[in-house]
């Protein structure tokens, strides 16, 4: 994985404005490099206290982290989302990346 990519993740995740300041203790930077802690992320991603258009941004950012996750649906998360969060997924899309 390149650390590139994680600092690109990480600033996908500054850019959700509701899921910004949580999910990003996931991150550690360390001297030479960028962790990303995908657990405590999903943990995030599953709050009962998150709104709905919340829980599908931090599902889309586990959709990056690991293209596998089948927890997000993009049909769901253009109709739910506001323009700010989906201007950050047409930002992504427009030079897409994956980690």
């Amino acid at each position: 994985m390149k650390a590139a990519n994680l600092e690109r993740l990480r600033d996908l995740v500054e850019n959700f404005p509701a899921i910004a300041e949580k999910g990003l203790v996931a991150f550690k930077e360390r001297k030479d490099r960028i962790d990303f802690d995908a657990l405590a992320f999903r943990k995030l991603a599953g709050d009962p206290w998150l709104g709905h258009g919340d829980q599908l941004a931090a599902n889309f950012v586990l959709s990056v982290w690991d293209p596998k996750n089948n927890d997000f649906n993009i049909h769901e998360a253009l109709g739910t989302w506001d323009d700010e969060h989906r201007s950050v997924f047409v930002e992504w899309a427009e030079d897409p990346f994956w980690c």
